[in-house]
């Protein structure tokens, strides 16, 4: 009897991979097709190419500024052995100028907002991508092996290699991950309904699905966690785990944490996991590789832009060099560098790393801070557009020369205080955005309504049979809670709903983390028909959801526009 329940549970998980298989290759295939059908033409491209008599398809593979970004990265790095990206930004007839608002200073098809400018060490300013090095410098070393076998490059074949390399880094390891997922699947959950309704949900009912035709850093930190949770959930079963299942969890955890700075609170909750686990093992295995990937995160951090501290730690002002009295102010406010003005600079001149000219150098009025305690504040130039200063008066009446820090800062930036538009001007009301992250127009569980299930499985985690794996139910718990919570208080200027996107793209990582919360739920409610009817509505409302943008994630949620065209919201 036992041994034929054992051909029978082995010819249920056969079907079961089976099943499995089908679904990850036709997640896999569809979403390869839509890369292949990706080309964005706005109405500008339209009109021009009309004119020109050139077809449809020399749009553009890059949907958004987003994304541009990194491949800016990536063709500068790929093609010319350096992270400036000036002269890919600026219009190729006129590359000497650049302005973001100017079509005819701006390559339409490779601009991007998503933009820093700083010195290089030569002194000169330069423009750079505004995201993280460590996934673009990869990926630049990807694109030269697909240059190297194709003969064909990011600015002459945009389309073929854009697609080639979406394929490799977006399609084969979102299907890896689904492999990986399953397999996960299989070990926890205790009916063959949970596992297959999962899948299909992780195959096509999460956001992840429409970022899959688009280069990002969602996609890389989901298939990290992923990667870590198979691995996490096989040392959780077997004490005696294999040392590289260790070193896997140290790698994907780091690297998560390098594509999403709050996936480093799952970084350290899964080192704390495997300290408790098997100290010498985390000790030796873990730790070296988390911190191959962090060295990396810096490493190229600093090859990029000779700082150790990404670009968007640089939005404020630098260290304080010295001090001014209200007289010289006067001539700050009036504009004028006077010889005396310079000369109370130049007292300071070793800590400001340059001399102050009155001849040559002038101030125009910068940005002031919003929520900081700061009256004004005015920037001065010497000569060399690189030697910058901030001079600020605050509010207590102390009057501050600071080294000029601000990346963002620059004449055609878009994230000057005042030109922000749209979604990116900010929620003003801290509820209301709360109430929309969580159940309106960019919801977590009005747009993907399978968390729900994750919602009411976490407190069945620390219950048999899953006691064994309560380790994962308290990290998922405490991780979306410090997670969620870190975005429903960000000030004013960060209450934007990830940009203009589908969904509150800064939790997509945290889907792997989220769909094994469900098991417990799925698992119970699956003992009934009515139940199994319940999970079904749910997969596919996530589904329908997640494929009103699978052509383009950088629209608003279908749930924004239906609320804008009821009159129940105002439009951003």
């Amino acid at each position: 009897m036992n041994l034929q329940n054992e051909q029978q549970a082995l010819k249920s998980r056969w079907l079961r991979w089976l099943i499995y298989l089908l679904v990850i290759s036709a997640s896999s295939v569809a979403a390869g097709y839509r890369i292949l059908h990706v080309n964005l033409l706005d109405q500008g491209t339209r009109e021009r190419l009309k004119s020109e008599g050139k077809p449809y398809w020399e749009g553009s593979p890059l949907l958004s500024a987003n994304d541009r970004s990194r491949w800016c990265t990536i063709r500068a790095l790929g093609d010319g052995n350096r992270y400036e990206i000036d002269g890919i930004i600026a219009n190729p007839d006129n590359p000497g100028e650049f302005d973001l608002a100017d079509p005819r200073k701006r390559n339409r098809f490779w601009a991007t907002i998503d933009l820093v400018k700083h010195p290089d060490q030569q002194g000169e300013m330069h423009y750079y991508s505004s995201k993280p090095t460590l996934l673009p410098t990869l990926l630049a070393y990807l694109y030269r092996g697909v240059r190297l076998v194709t003969g064909k490059d990011l600015e002459n074949h945009p389309f073929e290699v854009v697609r080639i390399l979406l394929i490799l880094v977006n399609v084969v390891p979102m299907a890896l991950f689904l492999v990986l997922m399953a397999a996960v699947f299989e070990t926890l959950a205790q009916d063959s309904y949970t596992r297959i309704i999962l899948l299909v949900g992780a195959s096509l009912g999460t956001y992840l699905t429409p970022f899959s035709i688009t280069l990002n850093n969602h996609l890389p930190a989901a298939f990290s966690v992923g990667v870590v949770l198979f691995a996490l959930v096989h040392i959780l079963k077997n004490r005696n785990a294999w040392s590289i299942h260790f070193f896997v969890a140290g790698v994907f955890s780091a690297f998560a944490a390098a594509n999403e700075l709050p996936a480093l609170s799952f970084f350290c909750w899964v080192g704390l996991i495997l300290l408790v686990t098997n100290f010498f093992r985390t000790l030796l295995f873990f730790v070296p590789g988390a911190v191959l990937v962090i060295a990396g995160f810096f490493v190229t951090n600093y090859n990029a832009h000779h700082d150790w501290i990404p670009p968007y730690a640089h939005r404020d002002d630098g260290e304080v060099v010295g001090r001014l009295d209200d007289g010289l102010y006067q001539a700050v406010e009036k504009k004028e560098v006077t010889p005396e003005l310079a000369a109370a600079i130049n007292q300071h001149a070793e800590k400001v790393g340059f001399y102050v000219s009155a001849g040559s150098a002038t101030i125009h009025a910068g940005q002031t801070p919003v929520g900081k305690s700061v009256e004004s504040r005015f920037v001065l130039t010497q000569t060399n557009d690189s030697q910058r200063l901030a001079i600020v008066r605050q509010k207590s009446g102390i009057i501050e020369i600071r080294k000029w820090d601000n990346w963002y800062e620059y004449p055609e930036s878009f994230w000057l205080i005042g030109r922000k538009g749209g979604v990116d001007r900010g929620e003003a009301r801290p509820e209301i955005y709360a109430f929309h992250c969580l159940v309106g127009h960019h919801g977590i569980f009005s747009l993907t309504p399978l968390w729900i299930l994750s919602l009411g499985g976490l407190p069945l985690m620390s219950r048999h049979p899953y006691r064994r794996f309560g380790w994962i139910g308290l990290m998922t718990l405490v991780v979306s809670v410090v997670v969620v919570a870190f975005y429903l208080s960000r000030p004013l200027e960060d209450r934007n709903y990830g940009g203009g996107t589908s969904a509150l793209r800064w939790l997509l990582w945290m889907a792997p983390l989220w769909l094994v919360a469900a098991i417990p739920m799925v698992d119970l409610l699956s003992k009934s028909i009515w139940g199994k009817i319940f999970v079904a509505i749910l997969a596919v409302a996530s589904i329908a959801s997640a494929h009103y943008s699978a052509m383009n994630p950088w629209v608003h949620p279908w749930l924004y526009e239906l609320l804008v065209q009821m009159e129940w919201i105002q439009p951003f």
